[in-house]
C-alpha cells in the first residue's frame, strides 16, 4: 500500500524548481532545526520539531497539496477494493497533519523507525545532492521492511526500495518500518516527513 504521488507546484509558484527551493528556506530558517536530535532517527543530519502552517505560506501550500494527495489516496484504496482492509479502519473524513522537516548532510541517513502517532504517513523530497547515488546507485534511497538490527529475525525480510526525486511525495501506512541509505555525494538532502492522524467526531 505504498502511494508514489508525483506534485505539481501550487498556485502561485510558477514551477516545482521554485516551489521546492522556497520549501527548502523555510525548513533551512526554522528556528527549531536541531543537529541530530536525540530519540529520534536522523543521523548526521538535523530535524525541525513540528512545523507551522502560516496562512499563506509555502508550508500551508505545501499542507494543501498533501492534504489532496491523501484525498486522492483513500479514494483510490477503496476504489481498488481495500474499503475493508484493516489499513482503512482508522479512516475519518478530516485529519490533522503533523510534519516536520529533515536536513540530512553528506553520509547522513534515517535509522529504521515507525510513526506510532499516525495513520498514514509519508514524506516528500525537496532537494537532493547533484550525483547523489553516482558512486552508489541506491545511495540516499528510502527502503521499506527492514526494522532495526537489535531485533531478533528468523527470516529476511522482504524489502522495497524507492528512488527520491524533487517533487515526489511518498505515502506509505505509518506501521511500516522504513530507513534510508546512507550517501556520499556533497551538498545537502532536503525532506518533509508527516504523519496523518484521522480525527473523529464526537
Amino acid at each position: 500500500m505504498l502511494r508514489i504521488v508525483e506534485l505539481a507546484p501550487p498556485p502561485g509558484y510558477p514551477d516545482l524548481h521554485a516551489f521546492n527551493a522556497a520549501l527548502c528556506a523555510a525548513i533551512e530558517d526554522d528556528p527549531s532545526l536541531l543537529a541530530s536530535p536525540a530519540s529520534k532517527a536522523t543521523r548526521g543530519g538535523s530535524q525541525t520539531g513540528e512545523l507551522r502552517f502560516a496562512a499563506g505560506g509555502v508550508l500551508a501550500a505545501w499542507r494543501d497539496a498533501v492534504d489532496a494527495a491523501v484525498r486522492d489516496a483513500i479514494a483510490g484504496f477503496i476504489a481498488a477494493g481495500y474499503a475493508d482492509h484493516p489499513l482503512m479502519a482508522p479512516a475519518a473524513p478530516a485529519w490533522a497533519l503533523r510534519a516536520w522537516g529533515t536536513v540530512l548532510e553528506e553520509g547522513g541517513r534515517q535509522a529504521p523507525h515507525i510513526h506510532p502517532l499516525g495513520w498514514l504517513s509519508g514524506v516528500y523530497y525537496a532537494r537532493l545532492p547533484d550525483g547523489m547515488s553516482a558512486g552508489e546507485p541506491e545511495a540516499g534511497w528510502i527502503e521499506f521492511g527492514m526494522p532495526p538490527e537489535r531485533f531478533r529475525r528468523t527470516t529476511v525480510p522482504a524489502t522495497r526500495r524507492v528512488e527520491p526525486r524533487p517533487g515526489r511525495l511518498l505515502l506509505f501506512p505509518s506501521w511500516a518500518w522504513h530507513r534510508t541509505l546512507p550517501f556520499a555525494a556533497g551538498g545537502r538532502r532536503i525532506s518533509l516527513a508527516f504523519d496523518v492522524m484521522p480525527r473523529r467526531r464526537a
